[in-house]
């Protein structure tokens, strides 16, 4: 009788045990720590916070622009000329628009 060629047995041995200690150390790897969804919305509560003083600013700085140009007809009309150079500029890039 003629017993069968060891090599495939070893190599399935082999690869059993190295697949059984990879899943051992990956068993052992840790989660990452839970969020704290407290500390979470005290955040994004600053951070809306921040929003709203910023908004509230440029608008108040708007407003003494506008206060500002309205002291004097040249102003205003400067004012009004260079907005629409402005508005204009940043939508040709969008449209595909040439200025006027």
């Amino acid at each position: 009788m003629f017993l069968p060629p060891l090599r495939p047995a070893i190599t399935i041995l082999t690869l059993g045990l190295l697949a059984s200690t990879g899943l051992q150390a990956q068993q052992t790897t840790q989660d990452a720590p839970a969020i704290d969804a407290s500390q979470l919305l005290k955040q994004l509560k600053e951070l809306k916070t921040q929003e709203t003083e910023g908004i509230k600013a440029l608008k108040q700085a708007a407003s003494q622009q506008v206060a500002a140009a309205a002291s004097s007809a040249d102003s205003a009309v400067a004012m009004w000329e260079e907005a629409i150079r402005v508005t204009q500029m940043e939508g040709a890039g969008k449209e595909g628009a040439t200025s006027i």
